[in-house]
């Protein structure tokens, strides 16, 4: 019997930048925003997204990856809940795909999508996002 080892590579990026919070589902109810204001602020959290994985130089991956994302705040109470950061991140994982890091979005090419929300008194207001790639 031998034990097999699945082997995996981490790669990590941090951005000193938070998801657009203005897509997340209470910021729009309470704002009442319009469809088209909603789309135009994804279009432009999508650009600029784009832009900063162009300027990471973060590689292709023509292979499944798994991504796992941490947005850090200063304090619990200027923590947005998880379930909202799903929405913000919606147009960065289409940046991804946009930028061709991935080739797609789909389960293709997407093992999982995982997010979290902790504290970081000390450097807060950035995002740190991990491409697990299983070879």
């Amino acid at each position: 019997m031998t034990n097999a080892v699945l082997e995996k590579t981490v790669y990590v990026y941090n951005f000193d930048f938070l998801p657009d919070m203005r897509l997340t589902e209470n910021k729009r109810k309470a704002q009442s925003t319009s469809y088209m204001s909603y789309h135009s602020m994804s279009t432009e959290s999508r650009e600029m997204w784009g832009w900063l994985f162009r300027h990471k130089r973060i590689p292709h991956f023509d292979v499944k990856v798994g991504l796992e994302w941490t947005i850090y705040f200063e304090s619990w109470r200027s923590a947005y809940d998880p379930d909202n950061v799903a929405l913000a991140l919606k147009p960065v994982v289409d940046a991804l795909k946009d930028v061709s890091v991935i080739r797609d979005d789909s389960g293709k090419y997407i093992s999982h999508i995982s997010y979290s929300v902790d504290i970081d008194k000390r450097k807060p207001d950035r995002t740190t996002l991990r491409i697990i790639v299983k070879e």
